[in-house]
């Protein structure tokens, strides 16, 4: 009937070293809402570097603690649980988190 919405967002630390090496980057993370709407998974699905022409390039890791720093976020997002015939029900969404732009 309707997914998870977010009612506490959190952003993610853009680290010290990640700022002085000038990472641009994109991190998807799926997260399972559970029926309070707590976060009860997550788990990286997509790394992107962005290029200076507005390219994005698919990489396996970025580094300078990214990866941490959305995942940390993403575990302490808050949510309007899935609902589905009336109940509130567990349900995967992805959370989209940008650095250095």
């Amino acid at each position: 009937d309707a997914g998870p919405r977010p009612v506490r967002f959190v952003e993610p630390e853009y680290t010290d070293e990640a700022r002085k090496r000038g990472i641009r980057a994109t991190v998807l993370v799926e997260v399972l809402v559970d029926a309070r709407g707590r976060v009860k998974e997550l788990r990286l699905t997509d790394r992107f570097l962005l290029k200076g022409d507005d390219r994005r390039e698919a990489v396996a890791a970025i580094g300078y603690g990214i990866e941490e720093a959305a995942l940390s976020a993403a575990n302490r997002w808050m949510f309007r649980p899935a609902r589905q015939g009336g109940r509130a029900v567990e349900s995967w969404t992805t959370l989209t988190f940008s650095f250095g732009l």
